[in-house]
């Protein structure tokens, strides 16, 4: 996340693992329905995402903080959340959701464009607990992924703390490679970049 970066959020410790996911699915039911075993205690929760609602917001901010508390420099990320929703009201292109887990938000993501007219190139966000990025984490990207192409993105990219490992690895994972890295407040971000997104596959 850093001082304005996104990050990643989430409103338990549990880790989540999934046994079923269909990224992207629609019916007119409601959102899809991911089904995660929670270790410990072995809890099956049930787990959609969502279009966010002006609702979430303060609960994405306290899972926000929360992730983000074994990170030297990050403090309270009242500011990032102030900059997601003045966003929101501006007239560039945004869309987020939220992974939501028997009723709590544990999960969100979000891309964003400042061009207006024909955006290609987009910031994105994917914030929720370290242990679960491999679940909820993942979850959340797909849906990204899947907007992406139907926006007909070249060039998407993070913004986070240069020493956030986990995140990091996350994202080379997908793809994404260093950019490049500055110093914010006396903290080190780097941004990670990946391009022809609209081509990938699903």
């Amino acid at each position: 996340m850093g001082p304005t970066p996104g990050k990643r959020l989430i409103h338990r410790r549990a880790s989540l693992q999934c046994t079923r996911f269909t990224p992207g699915k629609r019916n007119t039911a409601g959102p899809p329905l991911v089904l995660v075993t929670v270790a410990p205690p072995n809890m099956t929760l049930k787990l959609r995402i969502r279009e966010l609602d002006d609702t979430d917001w303060p609960a994405i901010l306290a899972v926000a903080n929360e992730s983000v508390a074994r990170i030297p420099g990050a403090g309270p990320q009242d500011e990032w959340l102030r900059n997601r929703r003045s966003f929101y009201l501006s007239k560039g292109v945004q869309q987020h959701v939220i992974a939501d887990a028997s009723g709590a938000p544990v999960g969100y993501a979000g891309l964003e464009s400042s061009d207006q007219s024909e955006p290609r190139s987009f910031r994105l966000f994917v914030v929720c607990a370290p242990q679960s990025l491999e679940t909820v984490g993942e979850h959340l990207y797909a849906e990204l992924q899947s907007r992406l192409r139907k926006l007909g993105a070249t060039d998407v990219w993070f913004q986070e703390y240069a020493s956030d490992a986990e995140f990091i690895a996350f994202a080379h994972k997908r793809g994404f490679f260093e950019r490049r890295r500055f110093v914010s407040r006396g903290t080190e971000i780097i941004v990670l970049a990946k391009s022809r997104v609209a081509g990938e596959a699903a």
